[in-house]
């Protein structure tokens, strides 16, 4: 079966995005744009709960009234909140310098949303000056708190040298703690770590553990690696069943090149064998980890 690669990539795409053994080029994204989502966990504060009412019904100005209050007095989630709608004029014309203001004034209280929120901040240039460094320190100080995305993010910052100084094995630690959450994309970085020996000893057998992770929650790049892994055994014994299955299940979610290579693997294998896939994919179920 070809697994011929993608086009050309950088040489750090080249390391994280194709295993040899890997035909897909499954990339860690590292800063894909992001929105901040204003959330406001089951808030106690009376001030709290009517922000809530009203970004229920859609009155961003009522919400804006009840926030500042309850920013001022210093709650964090409501300065989260208000520097949210402030970053994205929401209610409000927006302005970048007082929505950091309120990040800075959350995440002193030791807030790890507000810290990530920074992070991204100043990593995205989101009407600040792109800086880098200041982006790994706020990065940095939500994930030693349990960010799960600012784990990602600061091992994305360690795997190219971006605000740190370069470490592979820095990126993998922050990878696999992020992983642990279930998150199927991080889950897929660390089975690429481990597959090719970033960071970390080369294990295949652990390599497919977690990519059986990604891709028992519906990950089609996860799926379509471990088809290959199964494929060609590794870290595993070659099964063209299991192989022909995991195609099959991400071109189920409309993958053309699964659907190739599931096409492809059929001319080699016995009625027996195909029953046995169609068999995997009629009792897979998706586990969902988070």
């Amino acid at each position: 079966m070809s697994c011929a690669a993608a086009g050309s990539q950088s040489n750090k795409q080249q390391k994280m995005g194709a295993m040899h053994f890997i035909m897909i080029g499954a990339m860690v994204r590292f800063w894909t744009p992001v929105v901040l989502a204003l959330v406001l966990a089951a808030p106690a504060a009376a001030d709290m709960k009517a922000a809530d009412a009203a970004l229920g019904r859609h009155d961003e100005g009522g919400a804006l009234a009840a926030l500042k209050p309850a920013a001022e007095s210093g709650d964090a989630r409501a300065q989260i909140a208000l520097g949210e709608m402030y970053l994205a004029g929401r209610g409000v014309e927006r302005d970048s310098e007082i929505a950091v203001m309120w990040f800075r004034r959350a995440a002193a209280q030791g807030s790890a949303e507000a810290a990530l929120a920074l992070g991204l901040v100043y990593a995205q240039g989101m009407g600040v000056e792109i800086d880098p460094k200041e982006a790994a320190k706020w990065l940095r100080q939500a994930a030693d708190a349990g960010e799960e995305e600012a784990q990602a993010k600061l091992a994305g910052l360690y795997l190219n040298g971006i605000g740190v100084e370069e470490s592979d094995e820095e990126a993998f630690k922050w990878f696999q703690r992020a992983a642990a959450g279930g998150n199927p994309d991080y889950q897929l970085n660390v089975a690429l770590m481990y597959g090719q020996g970033v960071g970390v000893d080369q294990n295949l057998a652990q390599s497919l553990t977690w990519m059986r992770m990604a891709a028992d929650q519906g990950l089609t790049r996860a799926q379509i690696n471990l088809g290959i892994m199964y494929y060609q055994g590794m870290g595993v014994e070659a099964d063209l069943a299991q192989a022909h299955a995991w195609f099959a299940l991400a071109g189920g979610q409309g993958d053309t090149q699964a659907l190739a290579a599931r096409d492809t693997l059929a001319q080699e294998m016995t009625p027996e064998q195909i029953a046995a896939s169609a068999r995997l994919v009629a009792e897979w179920q998706p586990r969902m980890n988070r």
